[in-house]
Order: structure tokens, then C-alpha cells, then sequence
């Protein structure tokens, strides 16, 4: 007597193999979100640091970083020899406020850029602040420390109200009693904005104590005209 053979079922057949399809495109698409997560959490931070927070301004690239609540904007400076003929280092500098927002303060400087007279001892004379402002010193330091470093000036510091300059034995500078000396003058006032009054002489006038902004915007304002000049200078030597 021959034995029929048993009839395979194919409806369970179908069923285990729809249920290892499944177990195999979850297993295929937990695999992609884990390489999809690996990729947000490596790329992100590095497009971020490369892309968004750097940007090009006055010809100098920028880097946006923040030390817990502040925020900074660095760069670095080329510096040339004596002789302009090659670059020998840089310098860096921080700003506090995003140069590119900085072009919203009005500027009236005669010159076209601020200039100086190096020879003599350049003041930074303060006007009387009926305002506590956290940043002022800061300013002031952040300003003569500039001049002091990139330009090489000899800064000193002063007061242009004769009555506290007297009060306080400190010198008495403003734009009338100093014809040789580069005088630049830190008041508070109505509208944040930088107006040359002679050829030696700049007001910096700061409203709501954004003494460090108009700070920063003339600090940038050599900058621009230290970086054109750089720069024609560069193509001349890649000519010759």
C-alpha cells in the first residue's frame, strides 16, 4: 500500500515568510535610524561650526562662538612686515556685537576712514555718564587695548568734562584744547553715531549704553580701511 504524501499547507508558508520579511525591514530600518541619528548628532555641530556661524565681512572670515550667555565674533588679522611684502602672523580680536549689524550706525567721518596722529599720544576722553553702564569700562579697554596692539599707538586715557577731569587730578582733553594730539571722545548722548569734528578729533556718541557698540563700529571702521589697503597691496604682489 503506497503512503499519499502530506499536503504542504501554503497558507502557513505565507504567513512565515511575511513575518520574516517583517522581521527583516524592521531590523533594515532600525539599522537606518540609528546611521540617520549618527549623522545628525556628527554632521549638525559640523555644518553648524563650518556654515552657519562663520561669514564673510570687510574681507576677513568670522567665526560666531558663545562662552555661556555671551556671545563673540572672532577673526584674525593679517599682519604684514615693515616692507609690505609678505604676511608674517595675524591678529585676533573678538567683537561683542556682529560687525554686519554694525553698518546701521551713522558714521560721518570726514576722512573717509579715522586716521591718526601716531606721533602724538592718543587720548581716549571720556564725557560724564549719568549711566551706570555695565559695558563702559569694558569699552574703553577694549578700544585702547586695539590701538595699543594692532596700530601700535601710544593711548592714554582722559576726561572732557573740565569740572570732574579737575575733581579727579585725571588730565582735561576734548576737541578744542588738543590741535595735535588724536583725541577721540566717549559721550553719552541721544543717538549712537561717530562724527569726525576736525582732522585730529572723533565723537563717539552712545545712546542707551551701547557705549560698546559705537566702540566696535569704529574699531571696524579701521578695519575696512586697514583691509582695502591690505588688499591692493596683496594683488600687487601676486603681480609682481
Amino acid at each position: 500500500m503506497v503512503k499519499k504524501k502530506a499536503k504542504s499547507n501554503p497558507v502557513k508558508s505565507v504567513k512565515k515568510t511575511t513575518v520574516k520579511q517583517k522581521q527583516n525591514n524592521q531590523l533594515v530600518w532600525a539599522i537606518v535610524l540609528m546611521a540617520c541619528v549618527l549623522l545628525i548628532v556628527v554632521f549638525v555641530p559640523l555644518i553648524k561650526y563650518q556654515f552657519i556661524n562663520k561669514f564673510v565681512y570687510a574681507e576677513l572670515e568670522f567665526q560666531k562662538t558663545q562662552a555661556d550667555d555671551l556671545l563673540f565674533y572672532s577673526t584674525r588679522i593679517p599682519v604684514s612686515d615693515a616692507f609690505n611684502t609678505k604676511i608674517i602672523g595675524t591678529f585676533f580680536i573678538n567683537f561683542r556685537n556682529d560687525p554686519r549689524k554694525l553698518k546701521d550706525v551713522e558714521t560721518d567721518i570726514k576722512t573717509g576712514i579715522p586716521t591718526f596722529n601716531k606721533k602724538e599720544v592718543v587720548y581716549i576722553s571720556t564725557g560724564e555718564m549719568t549711566r551706570n553702564c555695565a559695558e563702559g569700562t569694558a569699552a574703553v579697554l577694549t578700544l585702547s587695548g586695539f590701538l595699543k596692539q594692532f596700530a601700535l599707538m601710544n593711548v592714554s586715557g582722559a576726561i572732557s568734562d573740565e569740572k570732574i577731569a579737575i575733581e579727579n587730578n585725571f588730565p582735561y582733553i576734548d576737541c578744542e584744547n588738543s590741535k595735535l594730539n588724536t583725541v577721540i571722545n566717549l559721550i553719552e548722548g541721544n543717538e549712537t553715531k561717530i562724527t569726525q569734528v576736525n582732522s585730529n578729533c572723533y565723537t563717539l556718541e552712545f545712546k542707551d549704553c551701547e557705549v560698546m557698540k559705537v566702540s566696535e563700529k569704529f574699531i571696524l571702521e579701521i578695519i575696512e580701511g586697514y583691509m582695502s589697503d591690505f588688499q591692493r597691496k596683496e594683488k600687487w604682489w601676486e603681480i609682481f
